[in-house]
C-alpha cells in the first residue's frame, strides 16, 4: 500500500465554465481549515503500548499496527470526547484567517463522524458521544462566517466487508463494491448534503480503481442537491471542479490552465493527532508557506489534529493564533489577489490586485536595497502595507529598487505594497541573483537538452509525504541542463548542488558553467540505491558545496550544469544549484 498510496489520489480536475463561477470563492479566500479527526484519534498512534511513526489516521492499516476489524471497532465504546467545542474551532479558524473549515466526516476506517442512518458504525450510534459533532460544527461556522465542507473517503473503507481496500471481504461470496458504493457511499453523501444546511465542498479522496461512472455519479449528486457546492480533483477522472495537489506539496511553479489549485499541508507530519509527532510549525513557517501557495496563484488548506478527547493541540492553537494575527493584519495582499508575475525570488514572493504589487519580504537585504526583477509599467508609490510608511525607490529600464529602513519591520514577512500606473507584468522569467541572497536554481526551472525532470515522491514515516522535482538520466555526451538567470550584481558566488548519487555514480565528473568562469565536481555517494528508487522509502539527497564561480559581468545569461567528461555516462539525480553570494 505505501508504494501505491499517493497514486490513488487521482486524476487532476478536468474544469468548465460552470465550475469556473462555483470555484470563485475559494480562488479569492486562499486560506481554509482541514480537520482529521475519528477513531483513529482516540489512539494518537499508539497500539497495545507499541508507537507507529507516520500519520496517524492509517494505524489501523497493515502498513502501521494492522489492526483487526473487530478488535477496532471495538474502540468505539470508549470514545467519548467531551472536549468537542464547535464554536471555539470555528472561532479558531476565523482568528487565523481562514475562509473555509473542511472536516472528515468518514475517514478509511469507515467509522462516520455524524448521525447516519445507513451505518451504526458512527459516532451517534457506537460510543457514549450522544451528539452529533457535525451538526454542532454547522452550526457554529454559520455563526461565526465561516464554510464548511466535508471529507468523504468515498473508495477506501477498511471495515466494510464490500469497500475497497477491505480487510474483511464476504466469505460466502466475491467483494461487491457497487453494494458498498450503492448502499453506504451514495446515501451517506446525500445525508451529508441534506442534513447539515449548505455546504461548501465535498472534499472526496483515494479514488483508486474506481471507475469513471462512479465518480461521475458522485459529481452529479453532489451538484444535483447542491448547485454551488464544490467537488474536488480527488473524485477521480479528472471530474472535479478544481486541482488538489499531492499532500504536502508546496508548488514551486504557478500551475499551468489557469484553474484552481489547493495544496493541503498540515501543522504537523500527521494529520490526525499523533502522540509522538512534536514536529509544529512555527508561525513563521505557516505564514510564508501560505504566502508561496499564494504567490503561485493556488490556495492553502492547513490541517489540525483534534486528540481524542475532541481538543486541538495547544501548540496547533498557538501557532494558528500567532500567525492569524499577521494575516488579519496584512489581510489585502492575501484575500482576492493573483499569482506573481515573476518566479519565487530568494528573499519572498509577490501577490498582485489590480494595479498593485505586493512584495513578501522574508529575509530582510543586507544593505537595505531590495531589487525586483524588471517590469512593465511604473511605480508611483511604495509603502509599508501596515503602516502606510513610504518607501524610498528608483526605477531604471525596469528594473525597481527599493531602499529598505535599516531595522526589520516584522520578522514574520513585511509586506510592501507597490502602486504601478499599469498591472504590474515580468519583463522575463528568468531567477533573479542579486548579491544579496542565496539563490535556489531548481531543477523545475532548467531548460534541459538530453536530460529528463522526474517527480519522486517518498514517504520520511509512513504517509509523511515529500516531493522533488529531479534532472535525471544523463545518458547522451551532450547531456546538458541551463537555468536562464538574470544577474543583478556581478561577483563571486559559491556554488553547492544537492543531488543524490549511487554508488555506482560515485568519481563521476560534472562542471558548471556561467558566462565567466566553470566549475568542475566529482559526484559523492549518498546512499541512494537501485532498490530504493521503485521501492521509494525516501530518497537521500546530499548538498556539496563544489566551488566558487564569477559572473564577470550583470545581465541576463545562463548557468549550465553537464557532464565534464564526454564519455561521462554515470547518473545522479539533481533537485537544484545553489549559489550564494562570497561575503
Amino acid at each position: 500500500m505505501a508504494v501505491e498510496m499517493d497514486r490513488m489520489w487521482g486524476d487532476a480536475a478536468g474544469g468548465d465554465a460552470v465550475a469556473a463561477s462555483r470555484v470563485q470563492w475559494l480562488r479569492d479566500g486562499k486560506y481554509s481549515m482541514f480537520i482529521h479527526w475519528g477513531l483513529y484519534s482516540h489512539l494518537g498512534g499508539v497500539w497495545k503500548g507499541k508507537t507507529y511513526r507516520g500519520v496517524g489516521e492509517w494505524i489501523m492499516n497493515d502498513a502501521m499496527a494492522d489492526i483487526p476489524v473487530e478488535e477496532y471497532r471495538a474502540l468505539a465504546a470508549d470514545f467519548n470526547p467531551t472536549g468537542f467545542d464547535a464554536r471555539a474551532l470555528a472561532r479558531l479558524a476565523k482568528s487565523a484567517g481562514m475562509q473555509c473549515i473542511v472536516i472528515t466526516a468518514k475517514h478509511h476506517e469507515g467509522f462516520a463522524m455524524f448521525d447516519s442512518g445507513v451505518s451504526d458504525f458512527t459516532i451517534a450510534r457506537a460510543t457514549p458521544f450522544d451528539r452529533d459533532p457535525l451538526r454542532e460544527l454547522a452550526e457554529a461556522c454559520q455563526e461565526e462566517g465561516i464554510r464548511l465542507g466535508f471529507y468523504y473517503s468515498q473508495f477506501l473503507d477498511w471495515t466494510e466487508p464490500d469497500g475497497g481496500g477491505s480487510v474483511c471481504p464476504p466469505t460466502d461470496r466475491p467483494a461487491d463494491f457497487q453494494r458498498y458504493f450503492e448502499g453506504k457511499v451514495v446515501p451517506q453523501v446525500t445525508e451529508l448534503l441534506t442534513n447539515y444546511g449548505p455546504i461548501a465542498v465535498i472534499w472526496f479522496d483515494t479514488p483508486g480503481t474506481m471507475d469513471k461512472a462512479h465518480s461521475q455519479r458522485l459529481v452529479d449528486l453532489v451538484h444535483d442537491l447542491q448547485p454551488g457546492c464544490l467537488v474536488n480533483g480527488r473524485v477521480g477522472h479528472g471530474l472535479g471542479d478544481y486541482v488538489t495537489l499531492g499532500d504536502m506539496e508546496i508548488p514551486v511553479r504557478t500551475p499551468d490552465g489557469g484553474g484552481v489549485c489547493e495544496c493541503v499541508d498540515t501543522t504537523n507530519d500527521s494529520w490526525s493527532f499523533s502522540r509522538h509527532d512534536a514536529h509544529w510549525k512555527s508561525p513563521a513557517t505557516i505564514v510564508r508557506a501560505l504566502m508561496r501557495v499564494a504567490a503561485r496563484g493556488c490556495c492553502y488548506m492547513l490541517n489540525v489534529g483534534p486528540k481524542g478527547d475532541g481538543t486541538i493541540p495547544a501548540e496547533a492553537v498557538q501557532a494558528l493564533a500567532a500567525s492569524g494575527r499577521w494575516v488579519h493584519a496584512n489581510s489585502e495582499a492575501i484575500y482576492g489577489t493573483k499569482a506573481s508575475p515573476f518566479p519565487p525570488f530568494s528573499w519572498g514572493d509577490c501577490t498582485v490586485r489590480d494595479k498593485t504589487l505586493y512584495v513578501h519580504v522574508f529575509d530582510w537585504p543586507r544593505n537595505g536595497q531590495l531589487r525586483l526583477s524588471p517590469m512593465d509599467g511604473q511605480v508611483e508609490r511604495a509603502e509599508l502595507l501596515t503602516t502606510d510608511e513610504p518607501i524610498a525607490f528608483f526605477q531604471e529600464g525596469g528594473l525597481v529598487t527599493l531602499e529598505l529602513p535599516p531595522a526589520v519591520s516584522n520578522p514574520v514577512i513585511t509586506v510592501i505594497r507597490l502602486t504601478f500606473n499599469t498591472v504590474p507584468a515580468a519583463l522575463h522569467q528568468d531567477l533573479a541573483v542579486d548579491g544579496q541572497h542565496t539563490t535556489h536554481l531548481l531543477a523545475e526551472y532548467a531548460e534541459t537538452a538530453g536530460v529528463a525532470l522526474r517527480c519522486c515522491r517518498w514517504m520520511e514515516a509512513f504517509g509523511e509525504w515529500k516531493k522533488s522535482e529531479n534532472l535525471v538520466e544523463w545518458g547522451a555526451p551532450t547531456s546538458r541542463a541551463a537555468w536562464r538567470v538574470d544577474v543583478l550584481e556581478a561577483g563571486i558566488y559559491t556554488v553547492a548542488v544537492e543531488y543524490a548519487c549511487t554508488q555506482e555514480a560515485e568519481g563521476s565528473e560534472w562542471r558548471i558553467r556561467s558566462a565567466s568562469d566553470t566549475v568542475t565536481f566529482a559526484a559523492l555517494d549518498t546512499g541512494l540505491r537501485a532498490a530504493d528508487t521503485p521501492q521509494r522509502p525516501r530518497m537521500r539527497y546530499r548538498t556539496v558545496e563544489v566551488g566558487i564561480l564569477r559572473f564577470g559581468q550583470a545581465g541576463r545569461q545562463s548557468v549550465d550544469l553537464s557532464p565534464s567528461v564526454a564519455t561521462n555516462r554515470a547518473d545522479i539525480w539533481v533537485t537544484r544549484v545553489i549559489l550564494k553570494p562570497w561575503v
